[in-house]
């Protein structure tokens, strides 16, 4: 199968080229890593691929409308949310006995 032919099946079944999903992917990793990690900007870029800090922020910037730092610095200062039904934490671990919901003794 020639490259141009590939393309366009890839394109027609996906909705983007090769270079567009390859491209979202390590951009998408690159979003994980700068929340999870403390590695710096220019390392993850490294890692997930783009061979210059200056065009990996640019990619960035285009497809999320921040820098990698904005981005890092938005979402690491977001308010986590619990998970846990306010029934499941009260009644678990040693918290319930210091601290008991009216009612209880």
């Amino acid at each position: 199968m020639s490259l141009s032919s590939f393309s366009h099946r890839f394109q027609k079944a996906v909705g983007f080229s090769p270079y567009s999903y390859i491209l979202n992917r390590r951009l998408d990793e690159a979003k994980n890593r700068l929340v999870a990690s403390d590695s710096t900007v220019a390392v993850i870029g490294e890692t997930v691929g783009f061979k210059s800090p200056a065009n990996f922020c640019k990619q960035f910037r285009k497809r999320n409308g921040m820098t990698p730092g904005e981005f890092r610095q938005y979402f690491r200062n977001m308010p986590v949310i619990s998970l846990t039904r306010p029934d499941e934490a009260a009644h678990s671990g040693p918290e319930r006995a210091a601290h008991p919901l009216p009612g209880e003794s």
